[in-house]
């Protein structure tokens, strides 16, 4: 949850919204009178804060519509009870649209018809097949450069109907299935995705990345796979209506991502909560176990040899991922950064502070088609690290002495007669502190690397060992405590 809570978008603040729809639900149904229709309308605006903040909340707002019918069917509304709850939820989805329109017009905001996208865009672009549904910034462009609306509505037709054709019916069965895996295949929900986008973390997390999400991933994969199937315990052996609430928003949004619309991992967020309700319900379903001692010997024998083979797998895992290079800097990174070219004219230069976390050697720019001569210079403080001269096209990745962690600053001049053209990232912070600046300003591309001579293994030997050895200790205490069988 700190990669998302650090994460500068709305997922952090959608995620608490369907366990608490379902609080206020429960609340209201166990109210009478004025009382009940207060709390229910509370829900009715919580959830269209959250449509507002994040389109495909609009699924748990149908979930409500579906509720108010579920619960006329089970007699705990009546039916002008029923009718209220579904005017209530139409009313209140306006009022916050009209708010939120209110707001953008005090703010200046006028919508442009002709710059919008229509929702077609990502119809298109969860047809790519070359992106298994995922987002393309190249699908995009491809729209947004249409110069009016009916152009852009015409252009995904065609990109839709293109790639329907294309991949038939049998191409488009799999394509949902690599859908579907996007979407339910991580239990990180694509959270270490973000983590290298941070500025400001513990340098030991910022150097050993790979190594501590290899540990985190098997960590969450489990949690995630033992709460999916006590979820299903729970679906099978209850019928309640809160449990119908939580299944309808899986299903709903499941079915908006894999059926309809563009799909990362991260859009699955929402249903987090609603699936660790779910597995603690299921967990309380399984039975329990009574061992004797042979049962339970056998058990903690059975424990120790599969810890053995683990580590054993681990260690092999380990051998088999070499790590050539560690990322100690990162400028313009994230799918959502706004990349543009910035012109360098003859005699001209550009500067770029570079914040590195850890030893480095290797430096990488973005030359966009460029053939001009430039000097590039990189400092260290007054101390002038090494300095470059060539084509632009050239010097793409640079090699220099290893320098110990620290602010770095980089020059690019252009010695040639031609502009040359970089990379660069547009941003109203600064990469260097992540402090919020009053204009946008453009930052060069770069990727800062320290590249090893002979590669490190993912993780060691005594590391799996320790896990592993932890994780099967607990296991047999675990087994300790449970309760004897009666002879």
């Amino acid at each position: 949850m700190a990669a998302f809570g650090l994460f500068a978008y709305t997922d952090a603040l959608v995620l608490p919204l369907v366990p608490d729809s379902l609080a206020l639900l429960t609340l209201g149904l166990s109210l009478t009178g004025w009382r009940r229709w207060g709390v229910l309308i509370g829900d009715g605006l919580l959830v269209a804060v959250g449509v507002v903040m994040k389109t495909n909340l609009i699924v748990l707002w149908l979930t409500l519509v579906l509720m108010g019918i579920i619960l006329w069917w089970q007699r705990q509304f009546s039916g002008r009870q029923m009718l209220g709850w579904l005017v209530s939820l139409v009313m209140t989805l306006g009022v916050m649209f009209a708010v939120m329109r209110t707001a953008q017009q005090q703010a200046g905001y006028t919508r442009q018809a002709d710059a919008a996208l229509p929702a077609t865009s990502w119809i298109a672009m969860s047809l790519n097949p070359q992106s298994s549904g995922e987002y393309r910034h190249d699908d995009f462009a491809r729209v947004n450069q249409m110069p009016t609306a009916a152009a852009k509505r015409q252009q995904t037709q065609q990109m839709i109907q293109q790639r329907l054709h294309q991949m038939g019916v049998t191409g488009t069965l799999v394509h949902l299935l690599k859908k579907m895996r996007v979407f339910w295949a991580t239990g990180d929900f694509d959270s270490f995705k973000l983590t290298t986008q941070w500025i400001r973390a513990p340098r030991w997390y910022l150097n050993h990345q790979r190594q501590l999400q290899f540990w985190l991933v098997l960590m969450t994969q489990t949690l995630y796979l033992t709460m999916l199937v006590q979820a299903i315990v729970t679906l099978m052996r209850r019928r309640e209506w809160a449990v119908t609430f939580v299944a309808l928003v899986i299903l709903g949004l499941t079915a908006f991502h894999v059926g309809l619309w563009e799909v990362e991992g991260r859009y699955a967020l929402p249903l987090l909560p609603g699936l660790m309700l779910l597995s603690i319900v299921g967990g309380r379903e399984l039975p329990v176990w009574h061992l004797n001692r042979v049962m339970r010997r056998q058990l903690t024998w059975l424990v120790v040899v599969l810890a053995a083979i683990s580590v054993v797998s681990l260690w092999q895992t380990s051998q088999a991922t070499r790590i050539t290079d560690v990322v100690r800097g990162n400028q313009g990174n994230g799918r959502y950064v706004v990349s543009t070219v910035q012109k360098i004219g003859p005699g001209h230069a550009v500067t770029t502070p570079l914040a590195v976390s850890g030893k480095s050697n290797v430096l990488r720019l973005k030359p966009v088609a460029t053939h001009g001569r430039v000097t590039i210079t990189l400092t260290k403080g007054a101390h002038v690290v090494k300095r470059w001269r060539g084509s632009a096209n050239e010097l793409t990745t640079l090699n220099y002495p290893l320098t110990a962690a620290g602010n770095l600053r980089l020059a690019i001049k252009n010695i040639g007669q031609t502009p040359v053209r970089y990379g660069v990232m547009a941003a109203n912070y600064s990469p260097l502190t992540g402090r919020v600046t009053a204009k946008r300003h453009a930052y060069l591309q770069v990727v800062i690397k320290q590249q090893f001579i002979k590669p490190h293994a993912l993780t060691t030997g005594a590391a799996s060992l320790a896990v592993v050895g932890c994780v099967a200790l607990a296991t047999i205490l675990a087994l300790g405590r449970l309760r004897p069988e009666t002879e």
